[in-house]
């Protein structure tokens, strides 16, 4: 059901994207800081870069957050995401992403999400997610760049049966596949549409529409600098949690 290649829109200025990692000790949960070194934050960068219609992506590491409580409940992530979006506010940086990163060391497949994000409307209150860093990087690289895409503007495709209440109408294949073959720019590999799903999809393996980025495009040309302003509004439900059940859907042993 896949639908033909369609041509992607190309920018002539593609602005830069900023992330700003804080690790997240949850001190209540018992559970240490993710253990995230230099080869891992490489990986990430290259993720998103190959993903994303971005020019470079830029990363660094603030200081650690101790949270009091832990972060195994779905209100307890909710705060957390909360107080990582305080302090986006109070960053004078116009256009940045701060991403909260926590040790899940504590199993909650049925109480907590995976990651927590604001469907973006442009605004520094929804410049800010949260994920458990597992350390499985098949796991974890497509799963951040899934909770960017929401920072970004992007809610979830639906994909054979999984269905979240959020999911965006309009993605134009109905199986959540891709809608034409995908890229990685670094690489140079190709995605199969007829065997790869959309990144905002729960189904595997993924990676980023045509759709997808198209809309990542004019969501960073209309909010982020570096790019004329376009005429687009925010996109519907902007503002609203996703909340991402991956560990929920894919059961304890992927992650």
């Amino acid at each position: 059901d896949s639908a033909p290649p369609i041509p992607l829109p190309v920018a002539a200025d593609l602005p830069a994207l900023d992330l700003y990692v804080v690790p997240i000790e949850a001190v209540g949960g018992g559970c240490p800081l993710p253990d995230l070194g230099p080869e891992d934050l490489q990986d990430i960068e290259r993720a998103v870069y190959a993903e994303l219609p971005v020019a470079q992506v830029t990363i660094a590491v603030g200081e650690p957050y101790r949270w009091p409580g832990s972060l195994d409940t779905l209100p307890d992530q909710r705060m957390a995401l909360a107080t990582m979006a305080a302090l986006r506010q109070v960053d004078p940086v116009p256009f940045r992403i701060y991403a909260g990163i926590y040790d899940p060391c504590v199993p909650c497949y049925s109480t907590c999400a995976g990651g927590l994000a604001k469907v973006g409307d442009g605004t520094r209150a929804t410049q800010a997610f949260l994920f458990g860093w597992t350390g499985d990087p098949s796991y974890d690289l497509d799963a951040i760049v899934h909770e960017i895409g929401h920072v970004l503007g992007r809610r979830h495709v639906p994909c054979l049966g999984n269905d979240p209440a959020d999911a965006d109408p309009d993605y134009p294949v109905p199986s959540g596949r891709l809608d034409a073959p995908g890229l990685d720019v670094i690489t140079g590999e190709t995605f199969d549409p007829a065997r790869t799903f959309d990144v905002m999809s729960y189904c595997a393996p993924k990676w980023m529409s045509s759709y997808g980025w198209s809309n990542v495009l004019e969501y960073l040309g209309t909010f982020a600098p570096g790019r004329a302003a376009a005429a687009a509004p925010p996109p519907r439900t902007a503002g609203a949690v996703a909340v991402c059940r991956f560990r929920a859907l894919r059961g304890p042993a992927g992650g």
